[in-house]
């Protein structure tokens, strides 16, 4: 038999389990039936509440009521799991929001083992025993009845195992167990899962690991994940995917560090969590720096050390802070290169030397401080190519040389670029600081002089600029935005450095400007791909604008403490 419409049924049945909660007593916890052997654990704690937060926040409610959203729920697949919902409702006796409480208010749990025989196991603990009877036998009645309508051969067969029926749905089993619903890959993964409940002993409840895992992720997710990262690394594509992270000397300063941290440390722990308008995914690792080679070490901070705050001009996409040591990576680069590729720098930084005036690539990356931030943002004043907004690089200095040093180079080069492009150079006074700017010459009064060199015409639109601020040096595209950094950094007086090695943010509100300043290619895209009308194009566009615009902020951080990883993601909502 042929499982094409198992999934359909199947996305029936958990659409019931997590449709909306009812609070009541706990059950026992569906763990016991995943057997010790699994490398994998998804656990959603309490699926009533889960659905609960999320189906009343606002903003799922806006999405809702967008048209092109609402089209997908009054097509006919979505007409059909309507009514296919309100059966269960109707032959059930309650209505969707209760039955999520009593077929799943224990929780769900989804196991796997990748390694020796591989095998996945469904775990759906309800708080009714009657009702997940009945429900079990109503699923199965008709999914049964699906399969002569579709005129689809073979049948459900029926088992038992230690005297628990069993339903045989191809190579997958079914069984219930009490209150409890378990779905299996195959016979031998179901039998164990029982065996598990039964003899109350080859549990995955009794693993340290998991233990160790639940304390090191923050008190009360909503969902967590486990994985047993020793028996993961046994599998040899997999080892050889982290082993071409690790060695690639090109790709190890961004990912060669969390390469090694995933072949050392015993497991990796995910938590799942949301308090209002806010979400955190929090990722554990119980290895840090210490554990690390010394390779590792030439990348990553103390955690006094770790980057500085993030900038967030006006209308800013998106802010990045990092930490990076540049000079103590080209003193030591034998350490993470092998001799020929340190040769190849070092011949780099003989032909580079004509081009720096006189200065060497090594001073100058050793008189670079260790922290750098940038910046994009959306631009309303100026106009700018394709829309590709503005942004700027703020980079530290531990020496006030690598300023006057980079300040001598780039107007050497603004020079130069001056006779190709027919740039003008202008300086502008802020505060105490000179910003020096490049600007494409006005040539109206001569159509032949128009810039044609797609540079020059870039260049046309923007104002790149840079600017030695005491023991900052800023570069960006556009004077405003450079001037409005100098303003953050006085402000700021040289902020303490935070504890995350690096900071990413990406703000809703930044977006939202670079979108209204496309919107008219997405209304063109509307009515040219799906067909729709002009004005029915623009208000969709409007709508998905302020929708984005309420999205709040995305941030990432990585912290690679003495003997932990951590690496979050919040999602903060507006109200």
């Amino acid at each position: 038999m042929r499982l094409r419409h198992l999934p359909g049924l199947l996305t029936c049945v958990f659409a019931v389990l997590v449709s909306n909660p009812v609070h009541g007593d706990g059950p026992a916890d569906p763990l016991r039936f995943v057997p010790g052997q699994a490398e994998l654990v998804f656990k959603v704690e309490n699926p009533a509440r889960t659905a609960q937060n999320i189906f009343n926040l606002d903003l799922v409610r806006e999405v809702l009521n967008i048209d092109i959203v609402r089209e997908f729920y009054e097509s006919t697949n979505s007409r059909r799991f309507l009514q296919l919902l309100g059966y269960f409702e109707k032959e059930l006796g309650h209505k969707r929001f209760e039955l999520l409480d009593r077929l799943a208010g224990g929780g769900v749990v989804v196991a796997a083992r990748f390694t020796g025989t591989p095998g996945a196991l469904v775990v759906v603990q309800g708080k009714d025993e009657e009702l997940v009877k009945k429900f079990s036998k109503l699923a199965l009645k008709i999914f049964e009845q699906e399969l002569a309508r579709q005129e689809i051969k073979g049948k459900v067969g029926k088992g038992s195992y230690r005297d628990i029926e069993t339903v045989e749905i191809d190579k997958f089993r079914l069984a219930q167990v009490g209150a409890t619903i378990l779905f299996a890959t195959d016979s031998k993964v179901l039998e164990r899962a029982i065996n598990c409940h039964l003899d109350n002993e080859d549990s995955i409840v009794a693993s340290s690991s998991l233990r160790d895992a639940r304390k090191l992720l923050p008190p009360d997710p909503f969902g967590w994940v486990w994985v047993d990262l020793k028996k993961i690394n046994s599998i040899q594509a997999f080892q050889e995917g982290i082993k071409q992270v690790v060695n690639i000397s090109q790709f190890y300063p961004f990912v060669g560090p969390i390469g090694e941290m995933v072949q050392k440390s015993p497991f990796v722990a995910v938590g799942l969590y949301q308090k209002d308008n806010q979400f955190l995914t929090a990722v554990r690792m119980p290895h840090g720096r210490k554990e690390l080679s010394d390779k590792a070490a030439l990348f990553l901070p103390e955690e006094k050390d770790g980057s500085l705050p993030l900038l967030q001009p006006a209308n800013t996409i998106a802010s990045f802070s990092y930490y990076l040591d540049l000079g103590k990576l080209w003193n030591q680069k034998d350490k993470w290169l092998n001799a020929e590729e340190a040769k190849a720098l070092d011949k780099i930084e003989k032909d580079l030397g004509r081009f720096l005036g006189g200065a060497k690539l090594s001073t100058l990356l050793n008189q670079m401080g260790t922290h750098q931030r940038f910046v994009q943002t959306q631009a309303k004043t100026s106009p700018q190519p394709n829309n590709a907004g503005t942004f700027a690089l703020v980079l530290d200095m531990r020496d006030p040389g690598f300023g006057k040093s980079m300040e001598t180079i780039l107007r050497a080069a603004g020079l130069i670029a001056s006779f190709q492009f027919n740039l003008k150079m202008t300086e502008y006074k802020h505060g105490p600081y000179t910003i020096v700017s490049y600007k494409v010459a006005d040539t109206k009064s001569d159509k032949k002089k128009q810039p044609q060199n797609p540079v020059a015409l870039t260049l046309a639109a923007l104002s790149p600029c840079f600017v030695n601020a005491g023991d900052s040096f800023i570069a960006a595209s556009d004077v405003a935005l450079c001037k409005e950094l100098l303003d953050l950094l006085e402000k700021e007086k040289r902020s303490k450095p935070t504890t995350a090695t690096t900071h990413f943010q990406v703000y809703s509100s930044g977006v939202a400007a670079q979108l209204d300043a496309l919107k008219d290619q997405f209304r063109t895209g509307l009515i040219l791909g799906l067909a729709m009308d002009p004005k029915a194009a623009q208000k969709q566009v409007q709508e998905l604008i302020a929708l984005v615009e309420r999205l709040g902020t995305l941030q990432f951080e990585t912290h690679y403490r003495s003997h932990e990883f951590r690496f979050d993601i919040r999602l903060r909502l507006n109200n």
